[in-house]
């Protein structure tokens, strides 16, 4: 669950922390589905961004990211993690000049889809080869947990928990049947799936690409980042309708990429995603979410 705290318990936890936040400095940011954002400026003329959820794991993700990544990739450095009360967690990090992608104009969004595509194609592209496995790291070692990522694509299936899954299509008022198209989706084209290992970011795109000039300057939030096929990061493009970003084999052509089977590796990421997609709209009360699959679900199950 997102944290809920005010601009004042952020003003007074920043004065305890002895951060030099200047007062009145406090400003709260957009923010995403699980956490908070707010700015603040210190008394040195710098201005830093405080990040709170309940889970720690989210922000070490971070961290985790900016240790390793930082040299291909534009990513913040996190500057410290903590706690900030008894169910959240906090990290701090420099403020980035830019606007987000998702509230571009169209105009501005397709003059910096270029530096956009190139930022997406060089995760995929990140040398990992000194980690193993496939799925989520571990931040202490580095390495995933599954053999494969089809493996890891099972345990993702068998984590959501089908029986509950019905029950939560039922609760969000999805068409009989949803989640059996589904998974007899995801379960057909699994074969097809590409077991090249690539760095996936988790959620490229909308609020966690900053832009400034026409050029990514920093890409956030890497709480999903996981090691397997980069069609599945690309696919949430499409995924959400906004194919913005252009053909997905031509992407991989273009920046020499896995681009066979396109189609069926697309049905199995985005039959797991609209599953998920269920699961959160159920347990979060999501009204917003449970409308857009009501309207989607016909062409996401092929």
């Amino acid at each position: 669950m997102k944290t809920t705290h005010s601009i004042n318990d952020v003003e007074q936890f920043l004065t305890q922390i002895k951060s030099g936040a200047i007062r009145n400095s406090v400003k709260q940011l957009a923010e995403g589905h699980t956490s908070q954002v707010f700015s603040y400026e210190t008394d040195k003329s710098d201005r830093y961004v405080l990040r709170l959820r309940e889970s720690e794991k989210d922000l070490l993700a971070d961290q985790y990211a900016f240790q390793n990544f930082r040299h291909s990739l534009p990513i913040p450095e996190v500057k410290k993690i903590g706690i900030f009360d008894d169910t959240t967690h906090y990290a701090i990090t420099p403020l980035i000049e830019g606007v987000t992608l998702n509230i571009l104009p169209q105009y501005s969004f397709n003059e910096s889809l270029s530096s956009v595509k190139e930022v997406i194609a060089n995760t995929f592209k990140t040398d990992i080869s000194n980690t193993l496995g496939y799925g989520g790291p571990n931040f202490e070692t580095g390495n995933a947990p599954a053999l494969s990522w089809k493996n890891s694509l099972q345990n993702e299936l068998t984590a959501l928990n089908i029986e509950k899954l019905q029950q939560s299509a039922k609760n969000i008022k999805l068409t009989k049947g949803s989640v059996d198209a589904l998974v007899k989706q995801f379960t057909t084209y699994l074969p097809y799936i590409s077991e090249n290992r690539r760095l996936l970011h988790g959620d490229p795109g909308g609020d966690n690409v900053i832009v400034k000039d026409n050029t990514v300057v920093a890409l956030l939030d890497w709480e999903q980042m996981s090691y397997g096929d980069w069609l599945r990061d690309f696919s949430r493009f499409e995924y959400w309708n906004k194919n913005n970003y252009g053909d997905a084999k031509e992407f991989a052509e273009t920046y020499g990429l896995e681009a066979e089977h396109i189609q069926e590796r697309k049905a199995v990421y985005w039959a797991v995603n609209a599953l998920r997609g269920i699961e959160f709209a159920d347990r979060d009360k999501s009204e917003k979410v449970a409308e857009w699959l009501r309207a989607n679900l016909h062409r996401i199950i092929f």
